[in-house]
């Protein structure tokens, strides 16, 4: 936690703790911070696909002292390129509220928690996401970017991510519990 400031807050990474532990137990002995660094990347910062962000746009105003936000973007899904348009309370409300209707809204928002990894105005933001799968299950996902609110949404994107690897190992285990 400390050399790579990533924290574990009120437990919603304790999947990643789980991934730690399985390999501890593979290797034998108590990893080192730059192993449970790269499990934590391989398990929240390089997940990719099927949903990616092409390109947005990310705006927000105020009038008579409410804030709205607006999000444009263009998101792939495997070899299919869609746009996607939503307003709302912030960038996280506006960004769900665009993908409203979507074969990707599938999960609640449940929580949100963020920081910057580093001093300095120029530091880099992580965002850690909960959301919740139809079948109550939480999926956590993680975002880094130096905008807070694209580190947001790139969280929300690794957990919709995660929640449809998720979906694919149910319906494996669906279909080879048939097949026995």
């Amino acid at each position: 936690e400390s050399e790579y400031t990533i924290r574990e807050e009120d437990g919603e990474l304790r999947e990643v703790g789980a991934v730690v532990q399985k390999e501890s137990d593979k290797e034998g002995v108590e990893l080192k911070s730059d192993v449970i660094w790269r499990l934590f990347q391989e398990t929240y910062l390089k997940v990719d696909g099927p949903y990616r962000l092409i390109n947005n746009k990310l705006n927000a105003n105020v009038e008579n002292g409410v804030a709205h936000s607006h999000f444009y973007g263009k998101l792939q899904h495997k070899d299919t390129i869609f746009e996607v348009i939503g307003t709302g309370n912030g960038p996280i409300d506006a960004f769900f509220n665009a993908i409203h209707g979507e074969r990707m809204d599938k999960y609640e928002f449940i929580d949100y928690k963020e920081h910057a990894i580093s001093r300095g105005s120029d530091s880099q933001a992580v965002a850690y996401i909960q959301l919740r799968d139809k079948e109550g299950t939480d999926i956590f996902g993680v975002g880094i970017d130096h905008n807070i609110s694209m580190a947001s949404i790139k969280g929300i994107l690794c957990a919709i991510n995660r929640g449809k690897a998720l979906e694919h190992e149910r319906e494996a285990a669906a279909a080879a519990a048939q097949q026995s």
